[in-house]
């Protein structure tokens, strides 16, 4: 290959720059990851990646963790009987309209049965990317439609209904009610306008939840589920009720689409503890109310100081997250930016494989006054680093 040397020069320092730059974590939570790229311990690094509810699970859950021995020697209940009754008593709604996952990546990676291969999939980016992954697998096409930072990364509904009625073949569109990692709730009144469009075209709607708890705004009182056949709702106990290592989701949709995917599920996949603790942990009325309130004060308060730092450009979240850009010219900024914050044994949410982003922006939990002012003060920290503060 024969280039100029201006050329040739880039090109080398692109290969070294691929070569000696270590692969950032592509999810949330992945302390193993950031401990090879740092080389700290796992336990020394203070995760700002992950979004779970930084109060902990609930207490009656803790209390019941030493009869854990008594339910891991047995089955569990196939049909999760004892946590579908706890979601239709919270939900006020049969239990037939709900589904219990493995996590709701369990139910992401089953909707492509529902969903003829030939049919178009809207997502609106930025958006969870395993929606993605799970309709790429079973070959779907997929028409990405991305907002911008002006509006709040939402586009207006009439463009949502415009692009989908500009393919005959679309057969779903996929949300976040909020969305991550953008954190920005729907309007409801457009989200029914969308509801009712989808209904009528016999097109999906498929709205995640994962994060709505922390907000109270909920589109998806279950009667919509009960109106609307064609609106399916995903919902997780990782984030709100802090148990990811569980593994436990669930779905409200129509009982015939629930049937159509329990067919080629397997059987067994939601395990004894997760049912029992889930259970225990949805009754938890207290919880619920206190860890809310809770979580909206942490976040107002370190919006307050994010939005404080000149070179830094948060945007308002309903979750238990903050996006923000890093503004600065140089684009090497944003990795020192993360690298110097993971040197100081903090790890963010890097969102540069996140449609609709780049390595300018990235997504920081909320967690309590005292690992947040530690936040800060490491932001800042690395801010001056690059004299950007």
């Amino acid at each position: 290959m024969n280039l100029p040397g201006e050329k040739l020069k880039d090109f080398q320092n692109s290969i070294e720059d691929a070569i000696l730059t270590p692969q950032w974590p592509t999810h949330g939570g992945d302390l193993i990851s950031a401990a090879q790229i740092s080389g700290l311990s796992p336990a020394s690094i203070l995760d700002f990646s992950a979004s779970i509810n930084r109060m902990g699970p609930p207490q009656a859950v803790l209390d019941l963790l030493p009869q854990a021995g008594e339910w891991i020697q047995s089955y569990p209940d196939p049909d999760c009987r004892e946590f579908k009754s706890a979601l239709e008593e919270t939900w006020n709604f049969p239990e037939e309209n709900f589904i219990v996952t493995n996590g709701s990546t369990e139910l992401i990676y089953a909707l492509p049965a529902l969903i003829p291969e030939s049919q178009t999939v809207i997502i609106l980016d930025p958006c969870f990317s395993e929606y993605r992954r799970a309709f790429e697998l079973s070959g779907h096409h997929i028409l990405s439609l991305c907002g911008t930072a002006e509006n709040g990364f939402q586009l207006p509904v009439e463009k949502i209904i415009f692009s989908a009625l500009s393919d005959a073949n679309t057969g779903a569109i996929i949300l976040g009610h909020p969305s991550s990692p953008a954190g920005q709730l729907w309007n409801l009144d457009e989200l029914k306008v969308l509801l009712d469009f989808c209904e009528k075209n016999r097109i999906f709607l498929i709205i995640d939840e994962t994060f709505t708890e922390f907000s109270n705004a909920f589109f998806c009182a279950p009667e919509q589920a009960h109106r609307h056949s064609f609106l399916i709702q995903i919902r997780s106990m990782t984030k709100f009720h802090a148990l990811p290592g569980l593994r436990l989701g669930y779905g409200i949709m129509a009982s015939h689409h629930i049937q159509s995917i329990e067919s080629q599920r397997p059987p067994w996949s939601v395990n004894a503890l997760a049912q029992k603790l889930g259970t225990v942990a949805l009754r938890d009325k207290k919880y619920t109310e206190t860890a809310r309130i809770w979580n909206t004060d942490q976040r107002e308060r370190l919006f307050y100081k994010l939005d404080n730092i000149s070179s830094l450009r948060p945007f308002p979240s309903a979750a238990n997250f903050i996006l923000f850009q890093l503004i600065a010219s140089d684009p090497k900024a944003p990795r020192l930016f993360f690298e110097s914050l993971l040197k100081d044994s903090i790890l963010i949410r890097n969102c540069e494989n996140f449609i609709g982003l780049n390595a300018s922006y990235f997504r920081t939990a909320v967690r309590n006054e005292e690992e947040n002012q530690r936040l800060i003060a490491s932001v800042e920290k690395g801010l001056l680093k690059l004299s950007l503060l």
